[in-house]
């Protein structure tokens, strides 16, 4: 978490410099000197940046042991296979879409070690407290419009596109498909083919 302090001097859009408002005005697509005055510019100066972070658990303390032990029931709220810090050490158990591009956001479900971290996270919870239920979250393949933190996509969205860059080829993926009886060659030039034939118009 950050708290910026900062100075913010009013500038009237007649009062602006030129270069300063077209390049406000291509970042926003907002272009208020073109309206009346009553819309102000404010150029803004960092004067003190402070960061900080919680705690990671209480010293001496199992607040989760103290819940279960309690009154209420309690349902852990697991997110299992949406996980950027495990996929950014391991990119090779994230999904892996038509153009071998891997999305470090998300674990991909055929994967065994993906697999087995997802499974041994919901035992170990489940195992260790006697909690009422869990609720979980990613559990199998994440959508591509999902995105990763302030991704620009650069392409026009629609259902197909999501649909198809939201595929898996990892190896994995493909002996699973090839197990099941599906053409995976078939399937990856298809959508190769889409992918290529939507981002070029």
């Amino acid at each position: 978490m950050f708290l910026i302090t900062v100075t913010a001097e009013p500038i009237l859009p007649r009062d602006l410099p030129e270069a300063l408002a077209d390049t406000f005005a291509i970042k926003t697509g907002f272009y208020p000197r073109h309206n009346a005055d009553s819309y102000r510019y404010f150029r803004i100066t960092p004067q003190r940046i402070r960061a900080w972070r919680e705690e990671n658990e209480l010293a001496g303390r199992d607040v989760m042991r103290e819940l279960c032990d309690g009154p209420m029931q309690v349902n852990a709220w697991l997110v299992l296979l949406h996980n950027t810090l495990i996929g950014t050490r391991h990119v090779h158990a994230t999904t892996a879409n038509a153009f071998g591009d891997r999305y470090i956001y998300s674990l991909c479900p055929s994967h065994p070690d993906a697999r087995a971290y997802a499974i041994g996270l919901a035992k170990d919870v489940t195992e260790s407290y006697p909690v009422t239920g869990i609720s979980m979250e990613s559990p199998g393949f994440a959508p591509y419009a999902h995105g990763f933190h302030h991704e620009f996509a650069l392409n026009q969205p629609n259902r197909w596109l999501d649909a198809q860059l939201g595929l898996c080829f990892c190896d994995h993926c493909i002996a699973g498909a090839a197990k099941a009886g599906i053409n995976v060659r078939i399937q990856h030039t298809s959508a190769l083919g889409t992918e290529e034939g939507t981002l070029v118009q």
